[in-house]
């Protein structure tokens, strides 16, 4: 079983576990947008709309490279999965093309469902 999310109430934290399913591309969304939300609520940026076309880096307010980071680290524990510390979920494996929220849902259904194998 792996932490897929973190379902607040309040100040309590309960984890929201799958139980052996592949991890879905809307569960995989909504886990990724709720993380992007929660970066840009933390740094006091607007949120704004996200669609699987958005850039995160680049078309969100003051959202860079070192915010893809941070999301990988939060990712990679929720997911219960190894990510390498210098990899960035947002960035292409070359490192010069920022992805889009659907192509890094797909990315991340890949790691989560591998780390399930």
């Amino acid at each position: 079983m792996s932490v897929d999310t973190i379902l607040k109430y309040g100040k309590i934290i309960l984890p929201y576990v799958r139980t052996g399913l592949a991890m879905q591309q809307e569960e995989a969304f909504k886990l990724l947008v709720d993380s992007i939300n929660r970066i840009q609520q933390l740094s006091g940026r607007a949120i704004v709309p996200i669609t699987n076309d958005t850039c995160p880096i680049g078309d969100l307010p003051d959202f860079d490279s070192a915010n893809g980071l941070e999301l990988t680290c939060e990712l990679a524990e929720h997911l219960a999965v190894e990510i390498p510390l210098d990899e960035n979920v947002l960035v292409s494996e070359v490192g010069n093309k920022s992805l889009t929220v659907g192509e890094v849902v797909v990315r991340l259904c890949a790691l989560a469902n591998k780390s399930e194998d």
